[in-house]
């Protein structure tokens, strides 16, 4: 006997939509960076998840995998977007003949200038929220230093210039941009100093491993062919 149109649909399972794919892409990589997964596993269950169908696909590749604690999850998760409206439009933090810090959690205003004199500047963004679009800091200074520090899902735009000192950025997303991403601009001129900008997290590790997993995710795609992985 041929089963009614309704109960036949009743048996197919649901299609997995692009949120539920991606959040199993992101829950694979959290636990790579958590040395759950070797990358031969990671590689393995990533072609899996954009090849899978269903919501029962998807879910069957974290199924067997303990769930990760929330403080752990949330020192690799995605960064915090601060609403448009929150956002100061300027801020300032200067040190001269001594030092100045920033950190901790706050709202990054969007334009920003840093100044140093014969002193140094820290500024601490691995706790703070940025805005959507672009943040702009303005570094200048002579006979110092500053350091800026950023959180992972940041894509750094580093355009200053330095005299007889350094303007160095090892910092930012590499991937594609996505629309909601904040931007971090920094420019400004130094003499006799340098800038410099960094990623900084009590578990670096842990990030250095998350974002291989994010790289090689990226690099799938639902055509990937089986016996094909990510060089790395």
């Amino acid at each position: 006997m041929i089963s009614p149109p309704a109960v036949q649909a009743a048996r197919v399972p649901a299609a997995v939509t692009v949120a539920q794919r991606e959040e199993v892409v992101d829950a694979l990589c959290a636990h790579f960076a958590n040395g759950d997964l070797t990358m031969s596993e990671l590689e393995r269950r990533l072609e899996s998840a954009f090849r899978a169908r269903s919501v029962l696909d998807v879910h069957s590749l974290v199924a067997d995998l303990h769930p990760l604690a929330p403080d752990k999850f949330e020192s690799i998760a995605a960064l915090q977007i601060a609403p448009s409206s929150s956002v100061p439009p300027r801020g300032v933090l200067i040190a001269v003949c001594g030092a100045s810090e920033r950190s901790g959690g706050w709202i990054v205003p969007r334009q920003m200038k840093v100044f140093f004199a014969a002193g140094g500047v820290s500024l601490d963004l691995t706790s703070a929220r940025l805005g959507p679009g672009v943040t702009e800091i303005e570094v200048s200074g002579m006979a110092g230093a500053a350091e800026i520090f950023v959180p992972p899902g940041v894509r750094v735009e580093a355009v200053g210039t330095a005299f007889m000192g350094s303007f160095e950025a090892n910092a930012g997303d590499p991937g594609a941009p996505r629309e909601d991403q904040p931007v971090l601009r920094i420019s400004g001129f130094v003499m006799w100093g340098g800038v410099e900008v960094s990623l900084k997290s009590p578990k670096k590790k842990m990030l250095r491993r998350f974002d291989k997993a994010l790289r090689a995710a990226r690099r799938l795609t639902p055509g990937t062919a089986p016996n094909s992985s990510p060089e790395l």
